[in-house]
């Protein structure tokens, strides 16, 4: 076993030693005894490390399933888009209603694939 830990810190190596051995010597408690894991602090990280915040599902925001948010981000996409639609007609951006539509009567008449090979 080592007796060093090497962390990558953009870049560059950093060696910190490994507590119980000839370098680093076991973290004591007040009065000499070795202190256990829960009583050692734990170490900050190396200056210049990036730190990331914890993700908002684990600070009790947004606890909603993930196909709650897939289907939200649909629906919000299909409102920002009827929207564009709204906004600039039907020349520029069809209605998403207009493009299903087109969609389902291409699949039907057999130009869907013909079509998707030519993209």
């Amino acid at each position: 076993m080592s007796d060093t830990l090497v962390m990558p810190t953009h870049g560059r190596e950093q060696h910190t030693p490994v507590f119980g051995t000839d370098h680093a010597p076991l973290a004591r408690c007040p009065g000499g005894r070795p202190a256990t894991v829960s009583q050692v602090r734990p170490a900050r990280p190396p200056q210049g490390t990036v730190v990331s915040a914890p993700h908002p599902a684990s600070r009790g925001v947004g606890r909603l399933p993930s196909g709650v948010w897939t289907a939200l981000s649909l629906l919000l996409l299909l409102v920002l888009w009827q929207l564009g639609h709204l906004a600039y007609g039907t020349l520029i951006l069809p209605s998403p209603w207009e493009t299903f539509a087109a969609l389902g009567r291409m699949t039907v008449d057999g130009r869907m694939l013909p079509a998707v090979v030519e993209t």
